[in-house]
């Protein structure tokens, strides 16, 4: 599908450093005052929440491009702002997916490195992901209330006035012990309630969607080990033993249709949190387990 013609003409020579850390900061800020406006705009809007997913991501692949490169020309950088503003405005989703690919295509003919190749297929699986997840993850409205749900717990964190990053891990800490010590009390007082297999297909889908948003933010993050390592894992601990018994959450569904996932995207919000101060390599390895349980108990639904 061809654009309606804007196309960015970028500058053909050899990219110049420039600090690229600054550019990082201003777009990851804006990519937080997107998801205030998305609180605002509520759970039901299907159309905006769709609009707003693809915002975020075209941000995270523009973050992707400058930590991937190093750094940017200044004026090639503000090519890609005008092309991505003018595609993250457009709604229609085959439209927005054409954008794209031009502006990807523009992207890697601006490079003179010698790894171009690297480059192409680093922006080739950033493009296939995102189309994955506009035909798939982000059309369920049961993934948008949990991930409303997610945000909201973290939103009520900073408004109880902590901010300090410490005390903020430290808080976190405590929501995924609460969390984790409900839905054992749940497991065990619905573990003999008969759940529709198809509730629990739905739910456990949902959940799984709800952990390879997470896994992808997760994996972003400069996570380094620290003294709360131990308790990290002693939480996944926790969470492995719950995916044991993932069935009795079809039960939640029936007491309210949003409960489980809300309550599982509220764990993911405050494991989040907690990796920040932990290790990376340990923590993608135990979010692989938890998010494989996921595919396992849905093949067996």
């Amino acid at each position: 599908m061809k654009s309606d013609g804007f196309k960015p003409e970028l500058p053909a020579r050899k990219i110049e450093k420039y600090n690229a850390s600054k550019i990082i900061r201003a777009i990851v800020s804006a990519l937080f005052e997107f998801e205030k406006a998305y609180i605002a705009l509520g759970a039901s809007d299907f159309e905006n929440y769709s609009v707003y997913k693809f915002r975020i991501e075209a941000r995270k692949l523009l973050v992707r491009l400058i930590v991937f490169q190093g750094a940017f020309d200044p004026d090639v950088l503000q090519h890609h702002i005008v092309f991505l503003e003018r595609l993250v405005a457009d709604t229609d989703a085959l439209r927005q997916r054409a954008l794209l690919d031009e502006e990807l295509a523009c992207i890697a003919a601006a490079y003179e490195e010698p790894d171009i190749a690297r480059v192409q297929e680093t922006l080739a699986f950033t493009l296939l992901k995102l189309k994955k997840q506009l035909k798939i993850a982000y059309r369920r409205a049961d993934y948008s209330a949990g991930l409303t749900a997610l945000w909201a717990s973290v939103q009520q964190l900073r408004q109880n006035g902590i901010e300090n990053e410490d005390a903020l891990v430290d808080a976190a800490l405590e929501k995924v012990r609460l969390w984790v010590r409900e839905l054992n009390d749940f497991k065990k007082a619905h573990i003999e309630k008969p759940n529709a297999v198809q509730d629990q297909r739905s739910m456990v889908r949902s959940a799984r969607y709800a952990l390879e948003g997470m896994e992808d933010m997760i994996s972003r993050r400069s996570l380094k080990t620290g003294a709360g390592l131990k308790e990290i894992q002693d939480q996944f601990g926790m969470l492995c033993d719950l995916n044991a018994h993932m069935r009795t959450l079809g039960a939640m569904a029936k007491d309210g249709p949003d409960t489980a996932l809300a309550y599982l995207c509220g764990i993911c919000g405050g494991i989040m949190l907690i990796l920040q101060k932990n290790a990376q390599k340990q923590a993608c390895a135990a979010w692989k387990d938890l998010k494989d349980t996921f595919i396992t108990l849905e093949g067996m639904l």
